[in-house]
């Protein structure tokens, strides 16, 4: 019995290493490449992000060549718009007036948009 224990233990000794290197050298030559591609590999990305409340997030999102415009609330995500290229850029000013948020832009564009669309609709 003594003699099988002594046996044991010292396939044990030369295995546990030998599997300890094996999983080493997979892990550090194979399965390591593919896990640093995968980070490296972009499709998203946050532009720019707003609060306007407390509870209230206001993001610009890319994703691939599209721009997201999304709200975050406590409990949901909602789309506000989806634009092919980015809105302009808005001025600093030094002076330490009122600047415009993106979601008073967003509103502009909406109004915009709709007395556009009204136009449309009263030419048919």
């Amino acid at each position: 019995m003594n003699d099988e224990l002594v046996k044991a233990l010292a396939r044990l000794a030369v295995s546990l290493p030998v599997v300890i290197l094996l999983a080493y050298f997979a892990i550090r030559f194979s399965l390591g490449k593919q896990v640093v591609k995968k980070r490296g590999q972009r499709r998203m990305r946050v532009l720019e992000q707003v609060s306007p409340g407390p509870k209230i997030t206001v993001s610009l999102v890319q994703v691939g060549d599209r721009y997201y415009l999304l709200a975050h609330q406590e409990s949901s995500t909602v789309l506000i718009k989806e634009m092919d290229e980015l809105p302009p850029e808005i001025e600093k000013e030094d002076s330490g007036g009122d600047k415009p948020s993106i979601l008073e832009w967003f509103n502009q564009k909406k109004q915009r948009m709709d007395l556009t669309g009204e136009s449309k609709r009263n030419e048919k």
